[in-house]
């Protein structure tokens, strides 16, 4: 009577009595490393709780599920009230630092870095827009993923800091660049330069969640496909299309009305582009001038 019926259900859709229902759930490894299951079955019953841990190989690193999950956490738990089909995303490790380096930092007309306690401070002066490299090639693969942990100065200025996610010279057409505002609230604006300023279009924004005022906030995102992907504190938030550019990874702040002060931590880049060589990449420019494409630009108009 039984024979014909799937996952204990009839063709309608309604349970049959003592009969449970039964999920799958599928995941997909992207690049290199393994996913565990707890509990590990073949189907699971309506409402079974698993375990999810996203475990890196050698030199890799986890990036972010795609799916029924959007978000960076390695580790997450699921319950199953439908079939799941996940994928695991994990990339070559470019690029790591929780900034405990010694080093005495640089000075620029309208900007100052340096790292202490282990973490990178950033400051900038009111009226200006800074930008610092962390990486001094320049460029990244065509796929890759990154993210840092950002807390504000204690400041009742509602600035804002971020990730540059586009190329930015003298003769460029336009930037991108995806922020929080200390108000809770994140931007994904392009810049426009128009007669010595920037003309500036918000094309998105929303509330940051798990906003946490005077904490850390992960802010992370990732290219693939000329689709950018957005995340804070592991969450997925947004996302943008943009063809034919050529993706970058520099640290942003602004300060429209005072000099303000950002602490950058736990700096990651992955590859997500398998072909590619590991890369010895220095994580912040040490004590050498910026590149032409790095000068502090003027937001009076923002």
């Amino acid at each position: 009577m039984l024979a014909g019926c799937d996952n204990g259900k009839k063709s309608t859709g309604t349970p049959l009595p003592n009969v449970p229902e039964t999920y799958s759930l599928k995941i997909d490894i992207i690049g290199e490393g393994n996913v565990k299951k707890t509990p590990d079955k073949e189907v699971y019953e309506k409402n079974d709780m698993v375990t999810l841990k996203a475990i890196p190989a050698e030199d890799h690193d986890f990036a972010f599920w795609e799916g029924a999950i959007r978000s960076t956490e390695p580790e997450r738990v699921i319950i199953m009230e439908k079939d799941i089909h996940l994928k695991a995303n994990f990339g070559l490790i470019l690029g790591h630092a929780d900034f405990n380096d010694d080093d005495p930092g640089e000075e620029y007309d309208h900007m100052r870095w340096v790292i202490e306690d282990g973490k990178l401070s950033f400051t900038v002066n009111a009226g200006f827009l800074g930008q610092l490299p962390i990486i001094d090639i320049g460029f990244l693969p065509e796929s890759f993923y990154g993210e840092t942990d950002i807390e504000f100065d204690d400041t009742d200025f509602y600035q804002g800091v971020g990730l540059t996610f586009n190329l930015i010279s003298e003769d460029a057409k336009s930037f991108h660049y995806f922020k929080i505002m200390k108000n809770g609230y994140y931007y994904i604006r392009k810049a426009i330069p128009e007669g010595g300023m920037f003309k500036l279009t918000t094309l998105k924004t929303g509330q940051v969640p798990g906003f946490k005022r005077n904490e850390a906030n992960k802010l992370a995102f990732s290219l693939k496909d000329s689709v950018f992907t957005f995340y804070i504190n592991g969450s997925y938030v947004d996302y943008i299309k943009l063809e034919d550019i050529i993706p970058v990874f520099f640290l942003i702040l602004t300060s429209p009305d005072n000099d303000t002060t950002a602490y950058f931590d736990n700096l990651k880049l992955l590859s997500l582009d398998p072909q590619i060589e590991p890369i010895n990449l220095d994580i912040v420019s040490q004590n050498k001038n910026l590149p032409e494409a790095m000068k502090i630009i003027d937001i009076r108009n923002e």
